[in-house]
Order: C-alpha cells, then sequence, then structure tokens
C-alpha cells in the first residue's frame, strides 16, 4: 500500500531527523504535499541546527534507493537550512 509507505517513510525520517539536530536551538520543519494525476511530491524544509548533516544525507539518499516508489528529486542542504523534495509515483 502506498499509503503506509509513505507513512512509514516519514515517521522514519521525522525519527531520525529529531536525533540530527541540536536538542537546545529552536529547530522547524514542514512539509508541503503537492498531488497531480500521476505522482505525490513532498517537500521538506528545515530550518535549526543540524549536528549530523552527512548521516543524514547518507540516509536520505540510500533509504529513496531502498524504495524504488520514493524518489528524491532534490536536496539542498546547509548546516542551518535544509531542502528535500521526494517524488511517488501512484
Amino acid at each position: 500500500n502506498l499509503d503506509e509507505m509513505m507513512t512509514d517513510w516519514i515517521r522514519n525520517f521525522l525519527g531520525k531527523l529529531e536525533s540530527w539536530v541540536h536538542i537546545y536551538e529552536k529547530n522547524y520543519v514542514s512539509l508541503t504535499i503537492e498531488i497531480n494525476d500521476e505522482t505525490v511530491c513532498f517537500f521538506f524544509d528545515f530550518r535549526g541546527k543540524l549536528t549530523r548533516k552527512e548521516e543524514m544525507l547518507k540516509w536520505i539518499v540510500s533509504s529513496s534507493s531502498d524504495h524504488s516508489k520514493i524518489q528524491m528529486m532534490s536536496y539542498f542542504c546547509e548546516t542551518e537550512e535544509c531542502s528535500i523534495e521526494f517524488k511517488m509515483d501512484k
């Protein structure tokens, strides 16, 4: 089921994100979902302080290759800002 797959992926990502940020800083994450006839796109925007940026990038790349339906389209990541776009075919 695609809904369950994406829900599990988002739950895993947010759980891991919590371990990748500085806990005493203000950290914000937003999720935008765009749905069209063929795909669903997910845009994650993070503002805060990452403590394990490299670990996060490795997980993102490997997790998108583990799921053939979930494809990372783009990402930009710095210490205090990160944007990631994923696409899932319906």
